[in-house]
């Protein structure tokens, strides 16, 4: 027999299994179990749950456990500290102009933006940008492009190198 005793050797239960216990603050056995257990606490030492396997947990701006999960999460708050989205992967987030998020990727994303703000493209790799005479994209690339414009401001080539025109 498996034996747990008190602080002053006394035996205080007898069982066929070895039983992992866990204890209070003053050293009072609450809880048996065969199996060891992974134990989570509220701010003043109370155990608020018990789990055979490791927990992740995650707390909200008070303390309070507000989600738990066997692995790690990554959460992405919103600006008064709510958590907004969970991911088993960390996330990348583009906000907008007062702060919503409103694009998540695990990788890292290039935004570009029109002029007053919004996003209107996203790529994994940095894009080079040309724009017409009134601000609109008219074309994206990867690689840094030259352009040759006519006399009334219309791109008429795109190279790669920078080119000169006579």
């Amino acid at each position: 027999l498996d034996a747990l005793y008190d602080t002053i050797g006394h035996i205080i239960h007898l069982s066929p299994v070895r039983l992992v216990a866990l204890y209070d603050t003053i050293g009072r056995i609450i809880h048996l179990s065969p199996v060891s257990l992974d134990a989570l606490y509220d701010t003043i030492g109370h155990i608020i749950h018990l789990s055979p396997v490791s927990l992740d947990a995650l707390y909200n701006t008070i303390g309070h456990i507000i989600h738990l999960s066997p692995v790690s999460l990554d959460a992405l708050y919103d600006t008064i500290g709510h958590i907004i989205h969970l991911s088993h992967v960390s996330l990348v987030a583009l906000y907008d102009t007062i702060g919503h998020i409103i694009h998540l990727s695990p990788v890292s994303l290039d935004a570009l933006n029109d002029t007053i703000g919004h996003i209107i493209h996203l790529s994994p790799v940095s894009l080079d940008a040309l724009y017409d005479t009134i601000g609109h994209f008219i074309h994206l690339s990867p690689i840094s492009l030259d352009a040759l414009y006519d006399t009334i401001g219309h791109i008429i080539h795109l190279s790669p190198v920078s080119l000169d025109a006579l």
